[in-house]
């Protein structure tokens, strides 16, 4: 069967990679592969503020923004499929880096900006900002085998061309930790965790 990767519909961005035995055929359902939303998990980094335990240790992003696809095995897939996307063809894409000392995303009380490190050129970026936070149960991962529980958000916008930045209205709490997957069309995922200021 070869290898199958999970993708974001929006943005390309590959999640995971399973390397599947079996006949050659259509790739494997999404919903056999992830369920109804499939976990991605945050590691701290040494010596970066973290928020300790106020966020969850990981970020789902429901089935209803998925898809797989077939793909052709290229190195660092597997170990870091966030730096690739799926593109016209089986051999995925690999993504742009951020900057060293980026910090594209700023969550306020009343929103995200998200800004790019270069120019959004020819057409629109499209975005996908996934917020995990502790409070509100979710329904679709009350067995989650970590215990994790909290509210996600997930927000779809775009960075118009021409520009760098784009700001997605939600409303957070005040110094509050999320936990933050962002996914500018073109650029490498991040999973980090991030503090409301």
């Amino acid at each position: 069967m070869g290898l199958t990767v999970v993708h974001v519909q929006r943005t390309g961005h590959i999640l995971g990679a399973a390397d599947l035995t079996g006949p050659p055929g259509p790739p494997v359902p999404v919903e056999q592969l992830a369920g109804t939303a499939l976990p991605l998990r945050w590691s701290p980094v040494p010596g970066q503020p973290d928020g300790g335990d106020k966020q969850p240790s990981r970020a789902l992003i429901r089935a209803e923004h998925l898809a797989t696809a077939a793909a052709e095995r290229v190195p660092r897939l597997l170990e870091n499929p966030l730096e690739f996307a799926v593109g016209g063809g089986r051999t995925p894409v690999p993504l742009t880096p951020w900057d060293a000392n980026s910090k594209p995303v700023e969550l306020k009380t009343n929103g995200i900006t998200l800004t790019l490190d270069h120019t959004s050129a020819g057409q629109p970026t499209a975005v996908l900002v996934v917020l995990a936070g502790k409070g509100v149960d979710l329904a679709f991962a009350a067995s989650a085998e970590d215990g994790t529980e909290g509210e996600v958000f997930t927000l779809a916008g775009q960075v118009f061309a021409g520009r760098k930045m784009t700001k997605i209205g939600v409303a957070l709490e005040q110094d509050a930790w999320y936990t933050v997957l962002t996914l500018a069309e073109g650029w490498h995922g991040r999973l980090e965790a991030v503090r409301v200021t």
